[in-house]
């Protein structure tokens, strides 16, 4: 929401890094989620040939991409940032979840080792690499300098709105290597397969935020990008003259704490939810319905910005939950009246129908017959999901 007084945006940016964990890190992660576990069910039924769920998987990360593009034309229109063609390869919400499910999708069933190495990597690589780019294009970003090499990489591996390629990548490899196991583990029956994966979870995930709080740092007031931008945004409400590395978006250490606590958030609502039955509650029923709409919301809500209000601190609270709750009530009656037509969630579904009238999915092989796999055909979806220290990688079940 954009109805702040310059009177408090020292509070309004703390309540933004707050907010700012609700934001890309949740919706990669949820995709995330959603990727596994189709891929498992997906891979215990045998009902799709690894084919047909890639073809479906490309078909979707089309969609999101052209959704993408177009939010860039109109947030570049609107904004005056004059990005020009460059608008049409930045990095938004809708590429990011696109990118994640790619990699989620390479990988799952890869070895965890496999993905640490990788998140590592990037985690090592991203500092110096981004620090180059900045040097040499003057740590500032014009249409100018986006005719240079190094200004073209800065702006394709480490700009978006709200999120860069590098910074996705590092979120999708960081949630993988923690959750894949314990989505896998949920998906499928086994009281105390489930509960162990948990436990390893929340392990990895404050793993993540405890690294983050111990090795990152401080940077002082003389850094650039995000960290000046947090000290003079914050003003008299900070009064030190540095600020831990924890705190500064889109660092490194900032990703690890953000995806740390919306991995621990996930696995108390999945205990509260999901395993002891909190899903039958009506309130969460309701919420649960926004969550398929999460895309319509993230583009929606920000039509705020043209109702012309100047609030103080409390007034600002009280309006945001009334919007909150207001949201749920409209999305809600959305789906139940109109069954969400005209959202983002519901044009997915349109632009994968016409893809499904130009091509039938591979017809399934018979119980007791040879899979397709073995016939050298693409073969069932394997993703890979690991049970009980073996790969769940092979043929379909007779």
């Amino acid at each position: 929401m954009y109805w702040a007084s310059a009177s408090w945006s020292g509070h309004f940016y703390a309540f933004y890094l707050l907010s700012d964990f609700f934001g890309p890190v949740l919706f990669i992660t949820m995709s995330i989620f959603g990727t596994v576990s189709s891929l498992c069910k997906w891979a215990d039924t045998g009902e799709l040939a690894r084919s047909d769920y890639r073809r479906r998987l490309l078909v979707r990360s089309s969609y999101l991409l052209l959704i993408g593009t177009v939010f860039n034309i109109c947030y570049d229109a609107f904004t005056g940032f004059n990005e020009g063609p460059w608008a049409l390869v930045k990095m938004n919400i809708f590429s990011a979840v696109a990118l994640s499910q790619a990699i989620t999708y390479a990988t799952c069933g890869s070895r965890p080792y496999l993905k640490a190495i990788a998140l590592v990597a990037l985690l090592v690589v991203k500092v110096p690499l981004e620090g180059e780019v900045l040097r040499a294009v003057g740590y500032a970003v014009t249409p100018d300098t986006l005719r240079t090499l190094p200004g073209a990489l800065y702006f394709v591996l480490f700009v978006g709105n709200p999120i860069g390629m590098v910074d996705t990548a590092i979120v999708a490899f960081a949630v993988s290597l923690a959750a894949d196991e314990f989505v896998a583990a949920a998906v499928r029956p086994g009281t105390a397969r489930r509960d162990s994966t948990h436990r390893k979870m929340v392990i990895a995930s404050v793993s993540f935020m405890a690294a983050s709080v111990l090795a990152g740092g401080l940077v002082g007031s003389d850094a650039t990008g995000e960290a000046s931008k947090f000290l003079f945004q914050m003003g008299p409400a900070w009064p030190w003259d540095a600020i831990p590395l924890l705190l500064v978006r889109h660092s490194s250490w900032n990703l690890l704490l953000k995806v740390g606590a919306v991995l621990c958030l996930a696995s108390l609502l999945h205990r509260a939810i999901d395993v002891k039955g909190g899903s039958n509650n009506r309130v969460v029923k309701r919420v649960m319905v926004c969550g398929v709409y999460s895309f319509s919301i993230y583009v929606y809500h920000n039509m705020t910005v043209f109702i012309p209000l100047e609030l103080d601190w409390y007034g600002w609270i009280l309006a945001s939950l009334l919007l909150a709750v207001a949201f749920v009530v409209a999305i809600n009656a959305w789906n139940d009246k109109l069954g969400g037509v005209g959202s983002f969630e519901w044009g997915a579904r349109r632009w994968a129908g016409l893809f499904r009238q130009m091509h039938r999915p591979a017809p399934l092989h018979p119980p007791g017959q040879q899979s397709p796999g073995a016939a050298g055909d693409a073969g069932p979806v394997q993703p890979g999901c690991r049970e009980g220290g073996r790969s769940t990688r092979q043929g379909p079940r007779s």
